[in-house]
């Protein structure tokens, strides 16, 4: 049975005698704890600031919300270009320009399921999905300008949801509500029954190490779309989501920190191999590395959880990436699980 408790035991395990990093003094989670807390205050964050991103559902609508953050998250993993290879092919990254603006990385995603909708194409229905075919895929998901390449793992994400969509249609009457209904909102039972009916959320390294970012986020998500009527009892049980992006700034925070060997392969771009001790290592660390960090920021605030936590990470890392990308850069994995 999958829980809180059997992801941190198992990744403060594998952290007692790491490889390829080591944690930061207790020092630096108690000055960055004081920190965050105090950017909570100034920027007044709380469960409303995931509506607040232009491209997330405002008002919840369930059955089309649910289908829309099901996709969305669904399909969240490995947006990361290499820009060396870009270059060396003459285009840009990945882009989508809706209502005037131009997204990349994780938004193009929300980008492309609210252009498609916008123009008449439901993407985020079991029904269409279920049978797309990738060509018409390809043009839902087309970079809005000649130069631009295309998402990173396009054949893996039309795999995705052709599966995901066979099995909505054909046990939960074509809508993902009806399989949250169906199994209600615990968020341990949820994700439990999801990775058992939608494999792909499985996300657990070949040593056993599990993370489930993926499957996480996916409570989450629902929990801050629907303003916490949905697992509200329950929300405090997750962990932080292991990404590549939540690394990094707990790494500029000074609470993860690389050894040399790990050190040189980030920088240079080097790819480690989903799986690996190098990228399994990272990602528990951050893991672990995250709970120290509120366990230290509950002691001032017992209203903050992991979810809040790992949002505000993620939205600190995108205002100032471009900064840490070159003192801090992310590990490259190309996986569908983040």
């Amino acid at each position: 049975m999958l829980s809180k408790e059997s992801i941190i035991s198992r990744c403060e395990t594998l952290m007692k005698f790491p490889t390829f990093l080591s944690f930061g003094n207790p020092a630096a989670f108690t000055k960055a704890a004081e920190h965050i807390l105090a950017r909570f205050q100034t920027l007044k964050y709380s469960i409303g600031s995931w509506s607040a991103h232009s491209l997330n559902p405002k008002d919840f609508k369930e059955h089309a919300t649910l289908n829309w953050i099901f996709v969305c998250d669904l399909l969240n993993f490995s947006f990361w270009q290499d820009d060396d290879e870009l270059n060396s092919a003459g285009k840009r990254r990945f882009i989508v320009n809706f209502n005037g603006r131009d997204y990349n990385s994780y938004w193009s995603l929300p980008a492309v399921l609210n252009r498609a909708l916008d123009s008449g194409h439901d993407i985020v229905n079991p029904n269409v999905y279920a049978t797309i075919s990738f060509t018409d895929l390809k043009k839902i998901f087309a970079p809005s300008y000649y130069d631009c390449t295309d998402l990173p793992l396009l054949p893996e994400r039309h795999e995705l949801l052709k599966s995901a969509g066979e099995r909505l249609v054909q046990f939960y009457e074509g809508n993902f509500a009806n399989f949250l209904f169906t199994v209600g909102d615990d968020a341990w039972a949820f994700i439990n029954r999801l990775v058992e009916e939608f494999p792909s959320f499985r996300d657990v390294a070949p040593d056993g190490t599990c993370f489930l970012k993926r499957a996480q986020i996916l409570v989450a998500d629902i929990w801050a779309a629907s303003s916490g009527h949905y697992f509200s009892k329950t929300i405090n049980q997750l962990t932080i989501f292991a990404d590549y992006r939540i690394p990094q700034v707990l790494c500029s925070l000074k609470l993860i920190v690389y050894g040399t060997e790990l050190l040189e392969k980030v920088s240079a771009g080097q790819i480690l191999k989903s799986g690996s001790i190098e990228e399994v290592e990272i990602r528990a660390a951050s893991i672990v590395a995250a709970d120290r960090l509120l366990n230290e920021m509950q002691k001032m605030d017992a209203t903050v959880n992991a979810v809040l936590l790992d949002f505000y990470l993620w939205d600190y890392s995108q205002t100032v990436k471009s900064a840490i990308d070159k003192t801090y850069p992310f590990h490259k994995c190309r996986s569908i699980y983040y």
